[in-house]
Formats: C-alpha cells, structure tokens, sequence
C-alpha cells in the first residue's frame, strides 16, 4: 500500500462528500447534498445524510438558508449562514433519535456554529405516550450551551 492509499483511508472517515443537486452552490441560492460518518460509543460507524437549501458566496453557506438532517427529517436548521457556519439569527430544532419526536428548540442569535446571545432555548419531554410537551423554557444570553444571563 503506498503512502498516498494510506493517508486517505486514514482522512475519508472524517470527510464528508456531497454536491450540488439544483442551482447555484457557488454564487446564488443552490440546494447541496452531503453525507458525513460519525462513529457512535462503540466506533460503529452511522452515515447521517443532508440536505442544504439555500444562499451562497464563493462556494460557502452565506446568508438565509436551511440544513436538514435527512436521517431525522425533523432535525434542522433555519436561519442565517456566514462562512459555512451559522451566524446570526436561527432556529435549531433538534429530534429524538429513538421516537423521532422533536426534542428541544432554540430560537435566537448563533456566532460560529454555537448558540451565543439572545435566544430562547425550549426543552420538551417524550412521556410514554410519545406526544411531545413543552417541559422547561429559557430564556437569555447564551455562550455555546450555556445560559449565562437568565430573562
């Protein structure tokens, strides 16, 4: 095995691969696949499929657009996109893998792909009935995943 074989099976597992199936996902509004393998607490290896539909300048996500996680179809994010990362203002709604139900919601700003500023972060328990209900609802300053001024 030469030496070039052997640098990309050690970089493809952490690479994701995807393309532009409609538009323009170079200057204009595009949608783009894209498929990445992240490894669960065993190394078992889970292909999570999405689908990006929105703004871009020079190849990057930038300005208003969504990710959706294709796998979790409820899983997803609207909102402002700068330099491949979202910032600005979003909602991020996130699933639970084992009932499908939406999880939690967070509305408000992101800086660099983290929950950072103004927002409101609403947290939802999957009694056994598997109807989701609204449990706890914060509100304030957030840096990353924490509430650091409460409203």
């Amino acid at each position: 095995m030469n030496k070039i074989t052997l640098i990309l099976l050690l970089i493809i597992p952490f690479v994701g691969f995807g393309q532009c199936i409609e538009g323009d996902c170079e200057n204009g509004f595009g949608t783009y696949l894209l498929e990445k393998t992240y490894y669960d607490e065993n190394d078992k290896p889970i292909v999570y499929k999405f689908k990006y539909i929105g703004e871009w300048k020079n190849g990057k996500k930038e300005g208003m657009g969504m990710l959706i996680n294709l796998n979790l179809p409820k899983d997803r994010y609207y909102g402002e996109w700068k330099n491949n990362k979202r910032n600005g203002f979003g909602t991020e709604t996130w699933v639970d893998v084992e009932t499908g139900q939406i999880g939690g919601e967070y509305i408000g700003e992101f800086k660099d792909d983290d929950m950072n500023g103004e927002g409101t972060w609403i947290f939802i328990e999957i009694p056994e009935n598997k109807k989701s209900l609204p449990t706890d609802i914060k509100k304030g300053i957030w840096n990353g995943m924490k509430l650091i001024e409460e409203k």
